[in-house]
């Protein structure tokens, strides 16, 4: 609970049930559950039914909210990735728009709370859902043959490697899921941190103002391997983090 805390303004808590029982909490079965009430250190919820197999945790999200799952493509030649998403709350139609590299992907308007889109090419990906009422929720997301941990960094030749002086990321492997990161560059530059899943789905992102040094945490919600990018400009880092 005190990952989620404190709630920002508009969150609510939520419920999500995986009725699988493995915890991978699959788009197109799993269901989200609002908070009756917050009394104290405990959150309500009434009259949800579970099952003897369901596996479930806690979610903070606005009124309306957007789940995905990427499939990644294998190493056969012509293996594409697919999209499925979910949409939780807000007000039917939706629009969804796709973008890869700034050309669209897609751009439908449905009522349908759950979608899917297959053939995806490699690159980065930002979906983008708007209710009926402006409601909005992005989601960004890579598709790659051989998985989000292999995202393409800068060659060293490059001089990528000597702008990123020094870069530490401790403790890795974390048992408690957090990691503590310091970034040294060689000149003052704006600094973009994002966190990725092995599933290809943006946990966390930092945009920090132009420094020469940062320090901060980054947190790994789930036992696994997750991929820490750091981007200044057209110089790029790539950092596997690992989350006993």
């Amino acid at each position: 609970l005190r990952q989620i805390q404190p709630l920002a303004e508009g969150e609510s808590y939520y419920l999500a049930v995986d009725p699988t029982g493995t915890g991978s909490f699959p788009v197109k079965t799993l269901s989200y559950h609002k908070a009756n009430m917050t009394v104290g250190d405990s959150i309500v919820f009434k009259n949800i039914p579970l099952g003897k197999r369901d596996v479930f945790t806690l979610r903070a999200a606005k009124d309306m909210f957007t789940t995905i799952e990427v499939k990644q493509p294998t190493e056969k030649s012509g293996s594409t990735g697919t999209l499925s998403v979910r949409v939780t709350g807000g007000i039917a139609p939706y629009k969804m728009t796709l973008q890869s590299e700034h050309m669209s992907v897609f751009n439908r308007t449905t009522s349908d709370s759950i979608q899917s889109a297959d053939g995806l090419i490699e690159g980065k990906y930002l979906l983008t859902t708007t209710d009926h009422v402006g409601n909005k929720a992005e989601n960004e997301f890579q598709i790659s043959k051989t998985g989000i941990t292999e995202i393409p960094s800068m060659n060293p030749s490059d001089g990528s490697s000597d702008f990123f002086a020094n870069v530490s990321v401790s403790p890795n492997p974390t048992a408690n899921g957090y990691v503590g990161v310091q970034v040294e560059l060689s000149e003052a530059a704006p600094l973009d941190m994002a966190l990725y899943t092995t599933g290809g789905a943006l946990v966390s992102r930092q945009t920090n103002m132009p420094d020469t040094y940062f320090s901060t945490k980054v947190y790994l919600p789930q036992p696994g391997v997750y991929l820490l990018t750091l981007q200044s400009g057209s110089k790029e880092r790539t950092f596997k983090l690992v989350r006993k």
